[in-house]
């Protein structure tokens, strides 16, 4: 009984230290400016191991791993069309042909489709591609299929302001990889700035504008006051739709409300922004199926349909925006579902 218990107390100290192997393998013991290096960082040798002479060496084996297969089926082939001389000899040249296609040339095809799926790291990193891809994601192809590789983060990558600072100060700008915009920095992105590289929400990069929005009450009969608003009925957990930069997550946030903007980088860096002031971004678009568990939020397609689901009105404000084209603000509660 006693051997029992030492060999399964072995056994546990053995699937810890694995378990913790991995742990620190991933990532999950460093500093957060540690795991930005420990994930983003690309260099051609780690402790006398070369990952060029790696990726050299396993296109050289698939190359010769594709010939070898070449070879063996020119030489069935040829066993093919020579069929009146496969009985003789002490072997059955019928049995070494069967032996050829089931042993060597299928297992090698398996071997060669595996290894080629294999993504090594590359010498010069990913590329900084994700432009194409909101390009796809804008025109319909959406979602796309996950990517193989992390996106590259800023070279000159700065450990972010604190919490408590971030909301409302312009984040700094060499956390932000800038290759894909008109713009270099936050400077550029000013409203003043006829060459800025975008036309939605003008002023939302700059955070004294900012900072006035949803906090003072307007002429305006569509904007409503948000204090006035989560007074009505509790909030936790919110979805805001649009072009910003998160500052009414940010507001939301001051009152214990959680918030996720959805932002796509039109021109502009709106996503990485929202971010770098520590909030939640969700990079999607209109047409994706939302990702919320069922019967935690509650979206309409069309008006006529709130009074058929019986959403009750809170408010409900409408102003002309421009010809045949309106504003249109509304609170609506949504009723229980039955369990």
């Amino acid at each position: 009984m006693g051997c029992i218990q030492l060999l399964l107390g072995s056994l546990v100290i053995l699937v810890s230290l694995s378990s913790l192997f991995r742990f620190y393998s991933a990532g999950f013991f460093l500093h957060d400016e540690d795991i930005c290096r420990h994930f983003y960082g690309v260099k051609d040798v780690y402790n006398s191991f070369d990952i060029g002479a790696l990726s050299s060496r396993v296109d050289e084996l698939l190359d010769k791993m594709d010939s070898l297969q070449e070879k063996i089926e020119l030489v069935v082939q040829e066993m093919e069309k020579n069929k009146d001389d496969l009985e003789k000899g002490s072997i059955p040249k019928l049995e070494y042909k069967r032996f050829l296609e089931d042993e060597v040339i299928k297992p090698l095809y398996s071997a060669h489709i595996a290894l080629r799926q294999i993504r090594l790291p590359r010498i010069e990193g990913n590329g900084n591609d994700w432009n194409f891809a909101q390009k796809l994601m804008i025109n319909g192809c959406d979602p796309l299929p996950r990517r193989r590789c992390l996106t590259r983060a800023s070279k000159l990558y700065q450990k972010p302001y604190p919490i408590n600072e971030s909301l409302w100060r312009i984040p700094d700008g060499r956390n932000v990889r800038w290759s894909n915009y008109l713009c270099r920095n936050y400077e550029c992105l000013s409203s003043r700035n006829p060459k800025r590289g975008y036309t939605k929400c003008t002023g939302c990069f700059e955070m004294e504008k900012e900072e006035l929005k949803w906090v003072t009450n307007s002429s305006l009969a569509v904007d409503f006051f948000y204090q006035r608003c989560i007074t009505i009925r509790e909030m936790r957990i919110g979805l805001d739709y649009g072009i910003g930069t998160g500052t009414f997550s940010a507001r939301m946030r001051e009152q214990n409300v959680t918030i996720i903007s959805t932002a796509l980088n039109l021109g502009a860096p709106f996503s990485e922004t929202i971010a770098l002031r520590g909030l939640i971004p969700l990079y999607v678009t209109l047409n994706q199926r939302l990702p919320f568990f069922d019967n935690t939020a509650g979206f309409m397609d069309g008006l006529d349909e709130s009074a058929a689901f019986r959403y009750k009105k809170h408010k409900w404000s409408v102003a002309p925006k421009a010809k045949d084209e309106v504003y249109l603000s509304a609170l609506l509660e949504k009723p229980p579902r039955s369990l």
